[in-house]
């Protein structure tokens, strides 16, 4: 009886065991457990910036003068165009909603853009400069992969010079005037936080009269516009760097 029990004993363990094997044949077999994989957000434009830029400027001070000559009833004065190199910098800040970017941008220039007039007058002659100027204007624009195409306008403000020649003597004077300024402009993304950009401006500071003391006391009225185009570069904080968010 003891024998037959036994048996019986090692016949079911047997059966167990085959049917547990069974079930474990069938469980899904687990491997070492994987990292998530990562999702990579879209770059962005948004943070504060610094930067410089280089380039060329046309300065139109061609005027109006007002000189005994004519009794003061004014007179143009021609050949006041003049060309040069500007070179300064700026900075500003982004903010990007989707393919839309709006900013605020402040730059400051250089420039030596002076010319000077021979009138028919014996002995006379007259000169007109711009000498700096700046910008201050929000901009918005479209970005095209690591490109940002955007418009600007806003205030500006230069300083300009004026001399001539009266009576075998030079006066002169100075006006810091105060403007509009529109323009258009291109900016690639070359890494994380570098970029550059080519940009053009038109300002316009009015023709308002300027005072030039001297025996007797004259007064002008010059265009006083400006063009520049220029190119320039970047440093950006925070970068357009794509940041990297784990998927579970």
């Amino acid at each position: 009886m003891l024998k037959r029990g036994r048996l019986v004993l090692l016949a079911t363990s047997a059966v167990v065991a085959s049917a547990l094997s069974a079930v474990a044949a069938d469980l899904p077999v687990r491997g070492p457990a994987v990292a998530p994989a990562p999702i990579f957000v879209a770059s962005t434009w948004t943070g504060f910036y610094v930067g410089g830029h280089i380039g060329w400027g046309n300065h139109d001070g061609n005027m109006t003068a007002f000189t005994p000559f004519n009794g003061f009833a004014g007179f143009p004065v021609s050949g006041l165009s003049s060309d040069g190199v500007i070179g300064g910098v700026q900075a500003g800040y982004n903010y990007q909603m989707g393919s839309i970017v709006v900013g605020l941008e402040g730059d400051f220039s250089v420039a030596s853009l002076s010319a000077r007039s021979n009138l028919s007058l014996p002995g006379t002659w007259w000169t007109s400069s711009a000498n700096w100027f700046g910008t201050l204007a929000p901009r918005v624009g479209v970005t095209f992969g690591d490109a940002l195409l955007y418009a600007k306008g806003g205030f500006a403000i230069a300083d300009f010079e004026y001399t001539h020649l009266q009576g075998g003597n030079i006066i002169g004077a100075s006006s810091t005037r105060t403007g509009w300024v529109i323009g258009a402009g291109i900016e690639y993304a070359i890494n994380r936080n570098f970029s550059v950009k080519a940009e053009y401006n038109y300002m316009d500071f009015g023709n308002g009269r300027t005072t030039i003391t001297g025996a007797p006391t004259i007064f002008v009225e010059p265009k006083r516009e400006i063009q520049t185009v220029k190119i320039g570069f970047n440093y950006r904080f925070g970068g357009s760097a794509a940041a990297v968010v784990a998927k579970y």
